[in-house]
């Protein structure tokens, strides 16, 4: 299971600009339907990857985040942002 790691400033930004709290964050990307919908490469951040997953209520959330370290085998994740899906 993943332990999902946030700062304060990026939490405040993804809950107040798009609505998805720290618990909805959680919810989506402990979905056991969430699907991998790509991966790309930060050219100084390293790997990053686009999921979308759904929330207890049903809403679609689609989450950017990466490894700890860039270590795929981190069971750390850093959420970037997530939105609900109808935004996108």
């Amino acid at each position: 299971m993943a332990w999902i790691v946030w700062e304060n400033w990026q939490r405040t930004h993804v809950s107040r600009r798009h609505g998805v709290t720290k618990r909805l964050f959680d919810q989506a990307w402990h979905d056991p339907g969430r699907e991998e919908l790509a991966k790309g490469k930060h050219k100084k951040h390293g790997p990053y990857y686009r999921s979308i997953g759904s929330t207890e209520d049903g809403r679609i959330v689609e989450m950017v985040w990466r490894y700890q370290d860039q270590d795929e085998a981190s069971q750390i994740v850093w959420p970037i942002t997530a939105y609900f899906h109808d935004e996108a």
